[in-house]
């Protein structure tokens, strides 16, 4: 899923995974917020006549899956993803993104812009260990 992403462009490229481990509690909350999530959309689809798309299904199946495996011992984790990408002219910025962002597009993942926290950004993608949600803790604004 990730190869179109991570392959090599016109512009060097880094991407880092981020993964924190929940706690069982938060594991058990978050889990049975999507499976209630993923009743609630079916009663919808119910009530209102409409049919069950492929992607309700996949999801409902997944959260019930997902659930059961939480309450045998599996733990959870939260995922992000990092992309940050270099142009030696200011004029290619909006290229270099247009192709980043058609890249997650075609991965299917959702990026989301960092205005303002360019640095921050960056020093995440670098391998020193930097984490924005552990600093945000520490550091509030």
């Amino acid at each position: 899923m990730l190869a179109r992403l991570i392959a090599p462009g016109r512009w060097p490229r880094r991407v880092t995974l981020l993964y924190r481990p929940l706690s069982a509690g938060d594991a058990a909350r978050v889990l049975e917020r999507e499976v209630t999530a993923a009743s609630f959309r079916a009663t919808y689809r119910a009530q209102t006549g409409r049919d069950a798309t492929a992607r309700d299904t996949a999801d409902a199946q997944r959260a019930h899956r997902a659930a059961a495996e939480e309450a045998l011992g599996a733990g959870v984790t939260l995922m992000s993803l990092y992309v940050t990408t270099t142009v030696l002219d200011a004029a290619e910025l909006p290229v270099a993104v247009a192709d980043v962002e058609s890249r997650a597009d075609e991965s299917k993942i959702r990026l989301r812009r960092m205005y303002g926290s360019q640095a921050a950004g960056f020093a995440t993608t670098l391998p020193c260990g930097i984490c924005p949600p552990v600093l945000s803790r520490r550091w509030p604004h």
